[in-house]
């Protein structure tokens, strides 16, 4: 059975401190989504890794969300930063099935966004290669100057949109 991921809102610069202290804790594994983005530095494309969501921390564990609210209160008392736990309704705080199944098809195993490759074909996006193949659907738009393309993803039953790194090889239109 999957261990449920609990998603924590959390001080801004201080995921990388959060994420230590929580790892140290029996049965938790923390992590922060990463994606890569390309930055020019000194004329050469460099790849490098950001938050996919800002602020936040997921845990995994084996702990129920009665379980988890335990911990965590002795968590806040130890750890500085923690702002609260993105909730549901004000009882679910897992991540439901289809959400996490979701984030894990984009991630790879370490939980980082590869780059996607596509092409625009008479003005429709098709993915190549990469995690948003297949994601089409939840892409809102696209910035081709800076490659990215913005997604629309849920979380706790909540839409929050996330840019992620797309390379548009080609774009083609069709004679008509």
């Amino acid at each position: 059975m999957m261990k449920p991921w609990y998603v924590l809102y959390v001080m801004g610069g201080r995921e990388k401190r959060i994420l230590e202290l929580l790892s140290q804790q029996d049965g938790i594994k923390a992590f922060t989504p990463l994606k890569e983005v390309v930055h020019r530095i000194q004329g050469k494309r460099v790849i490098v890794k950001k938050p996919l969501f800002r602020s936040y921390v997921f845990v995994e564990t084996e702990l129920n969300p009665n379980g988890f609210q335990q911990a965590l209160l002795r968590y806040r008392s130890q750890i500085r930063g923690i702002l609260k736990e993105l909730r549901y309704e004000d009882d679910v705080s897992a991540l439901s099935t289809e959400e996490r199944a979701y984030l894990e098809g984009l991630m790879d195993e370490e939980h980082n966004v590869r780059i996607s490759k596509g092409e625009i074909l008479d003005g429709e996006v098709i993915i190549t290669e990469g995690p948003l193949k297949g994601y089409e659907s939840n892409i809102i738009r696209i910035d081709r100057h800076k490659r990215r393309a913005i997604l629309n993803v849920r979380m706790n039953n909540q839409d929050l949109q996330v840019d992620v790194s797309l390379e548009i090889v080609k774009k083609i239109e069709s004679q008509k």
